[in-house]
């Protein structure tokens, strides 16, 4: 009689981080507690290349608390991208400022006015503002 073992089952892929929270808004608080661009302590700012990928982990899913706290309302997020591409589409139905891309030498612009329709499909994120005007980010 042959013995038989389960087959080892595979751990799903761990999220990939972005390489750092950085902003580029590096003022840090009255009492030097926390950077109010990424919501990172001094030693986290200090020591965060040599940080073990929990530790990173762990201070990501602080970072939002953290910046709430200071009344920022903005932030980095580590995030898939469908949880991108539901902050892109909510803002464009809620018409909230303008979405610009580009690069050195060219530009482009899109702020909706009056009507929006917003697809948030499979593959991408579509708006158009029926005057043939429109944006497309795929995810």
């Amino acid at each position: 009689m042959s013995e038989t073992t389960a087959p080892e089952t595979a751990k799903p892929a761990a999220k990939r981080l972005p390489p750092s929270p950085c902003v580029g808004i590096c003022t840090m608080t009255a009492d030097d507690s926390y950077c109010m661009g990424c919501g990172r302590t001094t030693a986290e700012i200090t020591e965060w290349p040599n940080l073990g990928e929990q530790s990173k982990r762990a201070a990501w899913q602080a970072f939002p608390g953290r910046l709430a706290g200071l009344g920022v309302k903005i932030f980095r997020l580590a995030a898939e991208p469908d949880q991108i591409a539901g902050f892109v589409a909510q803002s464009l139905r809620l018409q909230n400022g303008t979405w610009a891309i580009g690069g050195l030498d060219a530009a482009v612009a899109f702020q909706p006015k009056g009507g929006v329709e917003v697809d948030d499909g499979e593959g991408a994120v579509t708006a158009g503002d029926g005057d043939g005007n429109g944006l497309r980010i795929a995810k």
